[in-house]
């Protein structure tokens, strides 16, 4: 059988690689994103190092950073824009932070469970 493509990506040894990563990420983002002209928003990038961290950090955490992106996605638009925007891709920073963290708190839960069904298979008798 091949390794789950998934909980190889987020294996503890593979922590501070993917955060030094993710913090590469958000500072590249927010520096190309300030650079350009405040129509164009890059602030939908901001969804791949949250997917990131999301993986490793708490919940906690997970919610300031995706505030941080947010308030970062909010600065870069034009002055009209209304805080609806901020509402929105806060929510949605947010929750993409949280969906990661629990698909693979469930996965890992699961996984041990069904390894602890197996060691409690009786050995086949020959």
């Amino acid at each position: 059988m091949g390794k789950d493509p998934l909980s190889s990506i987020y294996a503890p040894a593979h922590r501070k690689k993917l955060l030094a990563v993710a913090g590469i990420l958000f500072i590249a983002i927010a520096v190309v994103d300030w650079y350009i002209e405040p129509y164009i928003s890059l602030g939908f990038l901001y969804l791949f190092p949250i997917m990131i961290v999301g993986g490793f950090l708490s919940r906690p955490q997970i919610v300031v950073i995706a505030l941080a992106c947010a308030v970062l996605d909010f600065t870069n638009l034009p002055k009209d824009e209304t805080l609806v925007h901020l509402i929105f891709s806060s929510a949605g920073f947010v929750g993409t932070g949280l969906f990661i963290s629990e698909l693979l708190r469930n996965r890992r839960m699961m996984t041990r469970k069904h390894l602890g069904d197996l060691m409690k298979l009786p050995s086949p008798s020959i």
